[in-house]
């Protein structure tokens, strides 16, 4: 599994602390399991990396903040 799963928790943002639902306005991490961070607020801090290929669809690449792993967005 990439960075951020697909089900749904909800918290406060990482960085504004304003309501996050992950798969709707956020991801979550599955690596340290909680940490909430809306995608703008991924995009405003460098934290999100587009890896553009050919044939397959861009990958978006996420570090998060909470505990730096690496790994692939669903969306973003």
């Amino acid at each position: 599994m990439g960075l951020f799963g697909s089900s749904n928790p909800t918290g406060a943002c990482y960085f504004c602390d304003g309501k996050a639902v992950s798969g709707e306005n956020a991801a979550h991490c599955t690596n340290c399991k909680n940490c909430i961070v809306h995608t703008d607020c991924l995009k405003r801090n460098g934290l999100l990396k587009k890896e553009g290929h050919l044939i397959r669809s861009d990958k978006i690449k996420a570090k998060c903040p909470a505990c730096g792993h690496v790994g692939t967005l669903a969306r973003a």
